[in-house]
C-alpha cells in the first residue's frame, strides 16, 4: 500500500480509443461484445499466454524487482536478460485503465496498479469496477487520478484513469477529503514554532499575576450582600449618634 501525497479526481475525458470501444457499434453489437471480439482476435493472431510461476526464482520475482509504475519512452533497455524480460512483459500490459485498492480510503490512502493480461481479457477495470474488491458492472464512470509517488529515489507524478461504480467512486472522493484534511492538520502543526508556545505561556502567567493583584486590592469588590451592607451602615449611624 502506498501513501498518496496528492490525490485529485475528476471525470475523465474519453480518448478516441475509448470512444470507439465504449460506443455502441453497428450491426447491433455493444461495447463488451466488441471488446471480446478484439481480444479474441489479438490472442488468435499474436498469441500471448500468462507466465506460470515456478518454485525457483520465477519471472514474477524478476518483474517485481524491476517493475516501474510508469516507464518513460526514453528508457534504455539494458542487455541483461532480467531487464529485457521486465520491459517485454510490461509492453504486453494494457495501459488504458488502472486498478485501485480502496481498502484504506478512510485513511486517505490509495494504491494503483496496471492490469495484467487476464484482467484485460475479462474486462476488469473497463467493464467491471476498477476497485480490487468490487465486481459491479453497472453505473460505471471514468475518473482521472493524479497519483504522486516515489520511484528510484525520484518523485514522479502521473495521471491514471480508473473506472468505478457509484459506491467506490464515493469512497475515492471521501478518501481525497480525508487526505486533504490530514495535509492541512500536518501543515498547521509544522507552522507552530516553540517561541509561539513560550509567548502564550508568558501571556497566561501575566494574566494570573494581574488576577492575584486584583483579589488582594483593598478596593476590590466585596462578597457582602446588599442587605448586609444596609444593616452595617445602620449600626454605624447608631454608634455615631450615641
Amino acid at each position: 500500500m502506498n501513501d498518496i501525497p496528492l490525490i485529485t479526481t475528476h471525470p475523465s475525458q474519453r480518448t478516441s480509443h475509448s470512444r470507439k470501444v465504449f460506443a455502441n457499434l453497428a450491426r447491433g453489437s455493444n461495447a463488451f461484445t466488441r471488446h471480446q471480439q478484439l481480444i479474441s482476435n489479438y490472442l488468435y493472431y499474436y498469441g500471448g499466454s500468462i507466465p506460470e510461476p515456478r518454485r525457483a526464482r520465477t519471472e514474477r520475482d524478476i518483474l517485481e524487482e524491476n517493475h516501474k509504475f510508469l516507464r518513460e519512452d526514453s528508457d534504455v533497455v539494458e542487455s541483461d536478460y532480467e531487464k529485457k524480460l521486465s520491459k517485454n512483459y510490461y509492453d504486453q500490459l494494457f495501459k488504458e485503465f488502472a486498478l485501485c485498492d480502496l481498502s484504506k480510503w478512510k485513511e486517505g490512502q490509495l494504491a494503483l496498479r496496471w492490469r495484467i493480461q487476464s484482467e484485460v481479457v475479462e474486462g476488469k477495470g473497463q467493464f467491471i469496477c476498477g476497485s480490487l474488491n468490487c465486481n459491479r458492472q453497472d453505473h460505471l464512470s471514468s475518473y482521472e487520478v493524479n497519483f504522486a509517488y516515489i520511484e528510484d529515489d525520484t518523485k514522479k507524478n502521473v495521471l491514471v484513469k480508473v473506472r468505478l461504480c457509484r459506491k467506490c467512486a464515493k469512497k475515492l472522493g471521501k478518501g481525497k477529503k480525508v487526505k486533504d484534511k490530514l495535509d492541512v492538520e500536518e501543515k498547521y502543526s509544522h507552522s507552530l514554532q516553540p517561541q509561539d508556545t513560550a509567548q502564550g505561556d508568558k501571556h497566561n502567567q501575566i494574566s494570573e499575576e494581574k488576577g492575584k493583584k486584583r483579589s488582594q486590592s483593598p478596593y476590590s469588590r466585596s462578597n457582602t450582600s446588599p442587605s448586609q451592607k444596609r444593616r452595617s451602615r445602620s449600626r454605624d449611624r447608631k454608634r455615631f449618634h450615641e
